[in-house]
């Protein structure tokens, strides 16, 4: 019994001892730092980031209502008849090419567009029957097609946007009979395509008599109208931009129905994309410079664009914005909420409480280097109210350059320290 007595007495006395070693240890690095300043590190790491900033913005076009003419010369108001476009959204007219029909009656109407429909399944009927066996088509690419299709027609309906719902159908119809072919369960599709044939020639004496509408000038066809296209001076946009009065008017206008247009054509390829920003969050945005847009509603993605106009007000910026891209989805384009994106930066991420100088003007960070403070000279490529992006000021193939003064991945900056200078000794 005493001898387990006397056992932990000496194991107490141990556990003493080393904790009464770590607090002796814990006072002289206490002291240390009171007269010399704690040293605290951060190891300095490659990134690569975007400068993202959410907004809403306007879309703006050289764009005017087609309205009363047929033909550029016979006068008729939309009240008149039905109204179907004979072209798609998107697609690119000369002057004097039909762009629409009317019809004396929405069964017409009806009529002319099953038998659009009818034909499109005609030519890819008459497409596979060429093609004979496909049985070595991937159909594991075709099921995947098959439900995208679906996915993308449900999600049209439940949202109740119904624009392109005939073409979704269309993709869905058409990726179904690649699979019969593929799979062998239709080879032969003659019979399919001379009930089509017949029933295009039943639809084509339902539809009578049409009255075609020509582009009365050259440029994409939108079959839609919102009231906005003559709500500003396409040339003056090109010239000076927009103000942050004409953003926020055009943002707070509500889309109009104009009764007589039943489309418009845009004259231009070259659209802006105009909204407003705090100026302290557009220090990095500067005429001619280069800026990627998304629209995630839209389902649009790094549209590129380039600043074409800057215009402040007090505290606010006006930006317009350039682009050359254009296709059906982007013409459609109006009142939207966007992503800005300034541009991606790469540097190493450096706490803005290790910047500093070296008493000649030059910017940089203490590095903490086998116990010796060793002065970096840096070059900042990006900067927030925290933390910066830079590179090493010192170019690596210049062979006069000191290597050491070379800031490198891992390297310890020093975020915390007293009376820092190069060469200082640290302990």
């Amino acid at each position: 019994m005493e001898k387990n007595q006397s056992k932990s007495n000496r194991i107490m006395i141990i556990i003493l001892s080393v904790l009464s070693l770590l607090v002796v240890s814990y006072v002289i690095q206490a002291a240390y730092f009171k007269r010399t300043g704690a040293i605290i590190t951060q190891s300095a790491a490659y990134v690569t980031e975007s400068d993202s900033t959410p907004v809403t913005g306007i879309a703006l076009r050289d764009e005017v209502r087609v309205e009363n003419s047929v033909n550029t010369s016979i006068l008729l108001q939309k009240s008149d008849g039905i109204y179907q476009p004979a072209v798609e959204d998107g697609e690119n007219v000369a002057k004097g090419d039909c762009i629409a029909y009317k019809f004396s009656t929405e069964e017409q109407a009806q009529a002319y567009r099953q038998s659009l429909e009818i034909d499109s399944k005609i030519k890819y009927l008459s497409l596979f029957q060429k093609m004979g066996n496909t049985k070595n088509t991937d159909i594991s690419a075709l099921n995947s097609d098959i439900t995208l299709s679906i996915s993308k027609y449900l999600d049209a309906v439940e949202n109740n946007d119904f624009t392109n719902c005939e073409e979704l159908l269309a993709n869905i119809n058409y990726s179904l009979i690649s699979r019969q072919a593929a799979t062998g369960e239709i080879s032969d599709f003659s019979k399919e395509i001379t009930a089509y044939t017949d029933e295009l020639q039943v639809l084509s004496g339902q539809i009578g008599d049409k009255t075609g509408i020509n582009a009365p000038f050259a440029g994409y066809f939108v079959s839609t109208v919102d009231g906005f296209e003559e709500s500003y001076d396409y040339k003056k946009l090109r010239t000076n931009g927009i103000t942050v009065k004409q953003v926020e008017s055009l943002i707070n206008k509500e889309p109009t129905e104009t009764k007589n247009a039943f489309g418009k054509i845009v004259g231009q390829h070259i659209w802006y994309f105009a909204f407003k920003l705090p100026v302290s969050q557009a220090s990095n945005i500067s005429t001619g410079s280069t800026i990627y847009v998304s629209f995630p509603e839209r389902g649009i993605e790094k549209l590129e664009m380039s600043v074409s106009g800057l215009n402040k007000t007090g505290d606010t910026l006006a930006v317009t914005l350039k682009c050359k891209s254009v296709d059906k989805d982007i013409l459609k384009l109006r009142k939207e909420n966007a992503v800005i994106s300034l541009g991606n930066y790469s540097g190493y991420k450096i706490s803005n409480e290790a910047l500093t100088d070296d008493g000649k003007g030059n910017l940089g960070v203490y590095v903490y280097s086998g116990q010796i403070a060793v002065f970096k000279p840096i070059d900042v490529v990006y900067r927030t109210d925290s933390y910066v992006l830079a590179n090493s000021a010192i170019d690596e193939d210049d062979s006069n350059a000191d290597k050491n003064k070379i800031l490198k991945q891992y390297d310890r900056i020093i975020l915390k320290g007293r009376n820092l200078y190069d060469g200082k000794v640290l302990g």
